[in-house]
């Protein structure tokens, strides 16, 4: 029998959020499949006494839990293979992806192990502490670090042109095959990660999947409610992708700002992608006519715009608030205007929806982009789809901004 919906959760949980994990799948175990929806989850404890896969049932009643041996599951054809398995076990016409994870929250065991396989050059402790802090999501990410010959290319190699938790070209990689799998894009592909809501994220994945769900922010341990989320679901199992997307953004409305500081979540339309790919590339024009001359002015509206990720991705909407707000040329001001336009939420836009709960929030739009503060442009952004393609500008503004050459 064909499901209305697979919901599968990839929960790489090997890392200090494995307790975390736990309660979330005993919140999932509150509303448990039926006939028309299939919640499969694929989980990674801490440890290595396996990895669990299985299809939620209520209460955990009847669950046949397969436990795998020990997968990494920061290799992205582990990924690919779980969609397969889900789809091969559990067909249904609509399909969501959840990752769940902070990165995969390297042990310092772990990268001595991957620094010893690859003969690493030149690692040592103090380099080791600093790696931990990055969490790559994908192992392959972190082999191809450390086999860079230089510290200081080891750094910005983890950078990847985004410097948020998972590899951004990886990512768009994976979930591609999943498409071409299931012969159809994902209806909806959640992050439950930090600093995820970013659109060279977006842009990657934007012919794969339909609808995504992530953080702009830092998530602070607020894993989305999933006893919500689930129980809505099952009330109306026929529920539309979009629907879909935007129960979750108002769940987790209702739940995560009483909880903690900072709650951000977004619902992006893909399709409207290129849309504010368009809006941008003005941007990017009106800014690269003025350089070098605005570079000193340009720096300050960034200053002033929250950033995330150690200050490289910025919130595109405070962005353009302060270009306008500072005054530049004419035609700056009118494309920044046609950003935040664009950047308006609502069904049939590029935001769909969003939540933001927080003083240090305050104004954003739900989306942020690369444009780093005080460090130079990573040389790996160039390997990135938005960077890639000849018609948008972004990755010119930036060399011209940073090198003052195009």
């Amino acid at each position: 029998m064909t499901a209305k919906w697979t919901i599968m959760i990839y929960l790489a949980g090997d890392n200090d959020l494995s307790a975390t994990g736990n309660s979330d799948l005993d919140e999932m175990r509150m509303v448990g499949s039926s006939d028309d929806l299939n919640f499969v989850v694929l989980y990674d404890s801490f440890g290595n006494a396996g990895v669990q896969r299985c299809r939620i049932e209520k209460d955990g009643r009847g669950e046949k839990i397969e436990t795998l041996k020990e997968l990494d599951t920061g290799n992205p054809s582990n990924l690919v293979e779980f969609a397969k398995w889900a789809k091969s076990q559990y067909p249904a016409e609509q399909y969501a992806l959840i990752l769940w994870s902070h990165g995969n929250g390297w042990q310092p065991a772990d990268i001595d192990e991957i620094a010893t396989a690859v003969s690493s050059p030149g690692y040592g402790l103090a380099e080791r502490s600093t790696i931990g802090k990055r969490q790559a999501f994908f192992r392959s990410t972190l082999q191809k670090m450390l086999t860079m010959p230089l510290p200081e290319e080891r750094a910005i190699c983890f950078d990847d042109g985004s410097n948020h938790s998972l590899d951004t070209q990886e990512l768009g990689q994976a979930i591609r095959q999943i498409k071409e799998y299931l012969d159809q894009p994902l209806d909806v592909l959640g992050m439950d990660a930090c600093l995820m809501s970013n659109f060279e994220v977006a842009f990657e994945v934007r012919h794969y999947a339909k609808f995504m769900v992530a953080s702009e922010a830092i998530t602070f341990g607020s894993s989305w409610p999933y006893g919500i989320i689930f129980k809505q679901l099952s009330a109306k199992p026929k529920m539309a992708a979009d629907a879909l997307a935007e129960l979750i953004v108002r769940a987790f409305a209702e739940t995560a700002p009483h909880k903690f500081p900072i709650a951000t979540l977004s619902a992006f339309d893909l399709s409207q992608a290129d849309s504010l790919a368009n809006k941008l590339d003005g941007l990017a024009e009106g800014l690269i006519k003025a350089l070098p001359g605005i570079k000193g002015k340009l720096w300050k509206a960034q200053c002033n715009t929250a950033s995330f990720a150690q200050e490289t991705l910025l919130d595109v909407n405070r962005l353009c608030q302060e270009l306008i707000k500072l005054k530049f040329s004419a035609d700056i001001r009118i494309a920044a205007e046609a950003v935040t336009a664009t950047l308006q939420p609502g069904a049939g836009r590029f935001i769909l929806a969003a939540v933001l709960s927080g003083e240090t929030v305050r104004g954003c739009g739900g989306v942020s982009i690369y444009l780093p503060t005080s460090v130079g442009v990573s040389p790996y952004y160039a390997e990135l789809a938005f960077a890639r393609s000849e018609q948008h500008r972004w990755w010119a503004m930036l060399k011209t901004y940073k090198t003052g050459r195009l």
